[in-house]
């Protein structure tokens, strides 16, 4: 057994990459009962709730201001649609990815210890878009267009999947810059099929819903840079039946 140290993780809320600022991060994933019994049954029948993720995202105030870390968390406060995405063992390249697409924010503390550092403490909780299990397949700064490498997820698919991009930088300005998401049953992709496509002109985070069956190679296509000089992204992958 060989053990990952926690230094190789990564938490990026819409886009903003934060993993300079923290330095600790829970994740709880439960699955609740439903009570279904009715008049008609002798003993009770319970089925499974959907699936809950919580993070519990600690960190160090830096300062004040738009991008950092105290006011962006703050200004999410009570809110639902933030993106946030946790990465687990950056230092695999298809590391396992977990995020929630438009969570809730339920707590936000401040701690200030005599002679130590002020610390930030937030919690992030499943909200309507759900919860998320699959793996990064790009986290890099493009400034050319042109197929990423792929990434191997050990199993086809049938059942569609998930994707989500955080667009953490542009340079210059982006206008609809596209970039698709491609599977494939053969490692060197010799017949890529189109799962979907991300289009944005900002930075931020954006999901897309993959559906029909996905082949067990998964890469990015980045097809336009919108007139952008670079972009740096992060994009995830889940797939029903596979990672999730």
């Amino acid at each position: 057994m060989s053990a990952t140290r926690g230094k190789y993780t990564k938490i990026l809320v819409d886009e903003f990459d934060f993993s300079g600022d923290s330095n600790q991060l829970d994740i709880d994933t439960s699955t609740g009962s439903l009570d279904a019994t009715t008049f008609a049954d002798t003993a009770k029948v319970m089925i499974a709730d959907s699936p809950e993720l919580t993070f519990q995202h600690n960190g160090f105030f830096g300062g004040i201001g738009a991008g950092e870390f105290e006011q962006e968390l703050q200004e999410r406060i009570g809110g639902a649609g933030a993106y946030v995405t946790a990465l687990i063992g950056t230092d695999t390249a298809a590391c396992p990815a977990y995020w929630l697409p438009l969570s809730t924010k339920s707590q936000f503390k401040i701690g200030n210890p005599v002679g130590g550092l002020s610390t930030i403490q937030a919690q992030w909780l499943t909200g309507p878009g759900g919860a998320r299990r699959g793996l990064r397949i790009l986290d890099a700064t493009l400034s050319a267009t042109g197929a990423q490498t792929g990434r191997d997820f050990g199993a086809a698919g049938s059942a569609g999947g998930y994707a989500i991009l955080h667009v953490t930088a542009i340079t210059g300005s982006a206008t609809n810059a596209t970039i698709k998401v491609q599977s494939d049953s053969d490692v060197g992709f010799g017949s890529a099929a189109d799962e979907g496509t991300f289009t944005f002109s900002a930075v931020g985070a954006y999901v897309i819903t993959l559906s029909g069956a996905i082949g067990r190679y998964i890469r990015a296509d980045l097809t336009s840079l919108g007139g952008a000089t670079n972009v740096t992204v992060v994009i995830a992958v889940a797939v029903e039946g596979v990672t999730m």
